[in-house]
């Protein structure tokens, strides 16, 4: 009687204990694909990245951004050229390669920036895969309407998000 007690006893808490350990995987399963959240965060105030979170994709391997550039300023901002740093630095890299953009934005409205390169520090193409995270920083350069010609300010977008296809 007692080795029949011992085997009902180890099967009955064994097969709890294994149903434990499988919800358990599952749960870690599921919040390890959810990841980091999106985020998008301009500074100076008086920009944002709108309500679309900002996506990472790819074009041949070399990773891109989309992001909306919004002016919640009071007067016509007008981006003058971009640059994409994966990483976190505050300012761009002396061999940052931007593109001109020339892009008017009216205040209210925003600009659609489509397809920004990102680059290493180095200045070499960001290469991602798939479903990789991507932190980097946007820096864009822009002049108000009633600016100098030749005055350039900075503003800086920070964009974390996962690398889509």
């Amino acid at each position: 009687m007692k080795g029949q007690a011992a085997i009902e006893y180890l099967s009955t808490y064994g097969f709890a204990i294994l149903v434990i350990v499988i919800v358990i995987a599952v749960l870690m399963s599921l919040f390890q694909s959810v990841g980091k959240p999106e985020m998008c965060i301009v500074k100076p105030t008086g920009f944002t990245c709108g309500d679309i979170p900002p996506r990472a994709h790819l074009d041949n391997g070399q990773l891109l951004l989309d992001f909306r550039f919004s002016n919640e300023q009071q007067q016509t901002v007008n981006i003058l050229k971009i640059v994409c740093v994966k990483g976190s630095s505050d300012t761009p890299p002396s061999n940052a390669n931007w593109e001109v953009k020339n892009i008017q934005v009216t205040p209210g409205n925003y600009a659609e920036l489509l397809n920004v390169k990102c680059y290493e520090n180095g200045g070499s193409p960001v290469i991602a895969t798939e479903g990789q995270d991507f932190s980097g920083v946007v820096f864009v350069k822009y002049r108000y309407a009633n600016d100098f010609a030749n005055a350039e300010r900075l503003a800086v977008v920070r964009i974390s998000t996962k690398v889509s296809s």
